[in-house]
């Protein structure tokens, strides 16, 4: 039971993190796309819901949508994940350069791979509007944690084992 208490207490503030992190991620991914419409000329709103939110490319006043060409549609639907991902894989970049990692460190390079690998394939699905989001979201935290596992699972696993 006292090893069991110990993964919990060691498991337990990274899944925090994790909850953290994609609240604040979720909301500079969707400010990349109004940003990013903004530099194009259109006018939009965010919106958000408790886990996720939403860039509507439509006049904030009068809710009449925006006419704009494929390519300005690409950039503004890419810019949000693929923002999100070179901003913040700058941070993770930084941090895996390190030799060595702290609990604490080895926690936010792991939340940050997450979210790096994670918003980048999301991004993709997001800018090509495919209308199928969940295949994004499904495969962006599917393809982030086999990354994370492949790159940290030992140094993770160990940490969990030590005591």
């Amino acid at each position: 039971m006292n090893s069991l208490w110990r993964v919990y207490a060691k498991v337990f503030p990274f899944g925090v993190g994790l909850i953290v992190w994609t609240f604040f991620v979720t909301g500079a991914h969707e400010q990349l796309h109004m940003v990013t419409a903004r530099a194009l000329g259109f006018k939009g709103y965010v919106t958000f819901n408790f886990w996720s939110g939403r860039y509507v490319h439509a006049d904030p006043i009068t809710g009449i949508p925006h006419e704009m060409t494929w390519s300005q549609d690409l950039t503004i639907g890419l810019m949000g994940g693929i923002g999100v991902a070179l901003i913040l894989g700058t941070y993770w970049l930084v941090e895996h350069w390190q030799a060595h990692y702290s609990e604490w460190e080895l926690d936010n390079v792991f939340i940050a791979g997450i979210m790096v690998v994670s918003q980048f394939v999301y991004g993709i699905f997001d800018g090509l509007d495919t209308g199928e989001q969940t295949w994004g979201t499904t495969g962006g935290i599917l393809a982030a944690f086999m990354t994370c596992a492949l790159l940290y699972g030992k140094r993770v696993w160990n940490w969990i084992e030590e005591k």
